[in-house]
């Protein structure tokens, strides 16, 4: 008798290989990420529909309809997109220069018609800001935290054993939540683990 086949929930094998299907994106500082979710309810073609959009802007071919995860680097900035049945996310990777500095838009660096055809359907909207903190952890106190947010309250959190997350939670004017993500000894892969 097969004990290992009696002990496994039915689901299993397949649960696990969808999560291997879809590898994290692997980040290095200094970069910038903007994640985007997507609902779409019932239209579930609307998803395919705006990820070929986007890729047809940069002559790029999309992935066949059904398919639940795409990743293309586009060169000014690279792409993973999963579909999730009611919701779809993407997240943009773009080369940062840094400094941490929340002062460039990322959504002025995509297709401005693609955004539009978005409107009324993003459901979360997160910029990181990824950088090298050269081994050294950042106090609470530090002034330079009042630059990059605006809100009263500033939180921040030791993740991973290797980094520091910090963010005021609130949606910018552009509607956009901000995190900054420093690098205090992150392993390779584990910032793309951190998701807003």
């Amino acid at each position: 008798m097969n004990t290992q086949r009696t002990l496994n929930h039915p689901l299993r094998l397949a649960l696990a290989g969808e999560m291997h299907a879809r590898p994290f994106m692997r980040i290095e500082p200094p970069e910038r990420v903007l994640h985007l979710a997507l609902f779409a309810g019932d239209a579930l073609d609307r998803h395919h529909a705006w990820l070929g959009e986007l890729c047809e802007c940069f002559g790029v071919s999309a992935p066949q309809r059904g398919a639940s995860y795409f990743f293309h680097d586009f060169g000014p900035w690279r792409l993973k997109w999963e579909n999730h049945s009611e919701f779809s996310t993407y997240t943009f990777a773009f080369r940062g220069d840094g400094s941490g500095d929340f002062a460039d838009d990322l959504l002025r660096r995509l297709p401005q018609a693609w955004l539009g055809q978005l409107a009324g359907n993003v459901i979360s909207a997160a910029q990181l800001a990824f950088v090298s903190a050269g081994g050294q952890p950042l106090a609470a106190s530090d002034p330079w935290l009042r630059t990059q947010f605006s809100g009263p309250l500033i939180a921040g959190a030791r993740v991973m054993a290797g980094g520091e997350v910090w963010s005021d939670f609130l949606v910018q004017p552009d509607g956009v939540s901000r995190f900054l993500l420093r690098d205090v000894g992150l392993r390779e892969f584990q910032a793309g683990r951190l998701r807003a």
